[in-house]
């Protein structure tokens, strides 16, 4: 297992059809305290061992469907009693607000790629709407920047979700 920098764990697992890599939000420590690592928490996986020093084939990348769905419904939950984001709900009054991945290039307010995009929500009298949230179809949980990191608030709100779940 390595650590990347940008908070993800890697885990090489041998199985029957290969060896692959796979990515997740939770440490060692946390796998170790619950016993294993939940399938629902895997964020996606690599086709081949990663080893220590290598950075990892992000185009070989495939994103687990069981992640995306639990990371875009607890997403759609947390954004609208988000702290930060109801700063920016005040900020913005009417509209609608884009959840941009903080491993995006550049500076703050400059051009943001699609692969970047989270998802958007509504903003009604300065609140998230409960509920408007929706996810980008073009967002990637691992680019050439390195997996999705969410605001530190939302990534600690992760990470006490996945570490609740069933090994």
């Amino acid at each position: 297992m390595t650590t990347d920098a940008d908070r993800c764990s890697l885990y090489v697992i041998a199985r029957d059809d290969g060896t692959y890599t796979a990515a997740s939000y939770l440490s060692l420590d946390d796998t170790r305290a619950m016993g294993g690592i939940p399938e629902s928490a895997v964020m996606g996986v690599v086709r081949r061992a990663i080893t220590d020093d290598a950075p990892i084939p992000w185009q070989l990348f495939v994103a687990s469907p069981g992640f995306l769905v639990l990371f875009h419904a607890f997403l759609g939950r947390q954004v609208a009693i988000d702290e930060a984001l109801s700063g920016a709900a005040v900020a913005q009054d009417e509209g609608l607000i884009y959840l941009i991945d903080l491993r995006t290039p550049g500076p703050a307010g400059g051009p943001v790629p699609p692969e970047d995009i989270i998802g958007l929500m509504r903003v009604s009298a300065g609140a998230v709407v409960a509920g408007s949230y929706v996810a980008s179809d073009k967002h990637r949980l691992f680019t050439v920047n390195g997996p999705t990191r969410l605001p530190a608030s939302l990534h600690a709100a992760l990470l006490d979700e996945l570490r609740r779940l069933p090994v």
